[in-house]
């Protein structure tokens, strides 16, 4: 079962690493504008960002499954158990796999399906796992990257944030 407190390092390193952007004094409409701004220039920004919202995403698709009784997510743990013998292997297998699939979902399909069209079908390549909650939360992660991928007109902060995404998920599922 995944739990809470796996995200909760991650996402504070998010957050704080976004920190410094609130320090100096502004109005609101000021502030929106410079991070406004930022959405439109920068690309380190756009991965903190992303990796945030998958993160926020992976914790509110597990804690629905939860409340509802459908925590389905064993074979999805099994599968990071199995990735994890091989540590070194794991790893590169989840940083590629995920540039892979960036490179797919978001690189091509995207162009040619539309950004719910490639999020369907990416939620789609999940259902390997027999886990309702995993393919719901690919569709939002679809979704997030897809938008990443259109802010930025780039697939590389999106690239970035689920391969990080991916080894917490791992990491988070293993029993130590």
């Amino acid at each position: 079962m995944l739990t809470w407190d796996a995200f909760l390092l991650p996402t504070a390193f998010a957050v704080f690493s976004l920190f410094p952007i609130f320090l100096h004094r502004a109005t609101f409409s000021q502030l929106m504008g410079k991070i406004q701004s930022l959405f439109e220039r920068n690309i380190i920004f756009l991965f903190f960002i992303c990796l945030l919202l998958l993160l926020l995403n992976g914790r509110v698709w597990d804690a629905l499954a939860a409340y509802a009784g459908m925590d389905d997510t064993q074979r999805v743990a099994q599968s990071a158990a199995e990735i994890a013998l091989v540590p070194l292997l794991g790893i590169l297998f989840i940083l590629f796999s995920a540039g892979a699939e960036e490179m797919l979902f978001r690189g091509t399909l995207q162009n040619y399906m539309g950004l719910m069209g490639s999020a369907v079908l990416f939620a789609l390549l999940h259902v390997g796992y027999g886990s309702i909650a995993e393919v719901l939360g690919a569709l939002g992660a679809g979704i997030i990257l897809g938008i990443v991928r259109e802010r930025g007109k780039s697939i590389f902060p999106g690239m970035l944030a689920h391969a990080l995404y991916n080894l917490f998920i791992v990491f988070a599922l293993l029993p130590f």
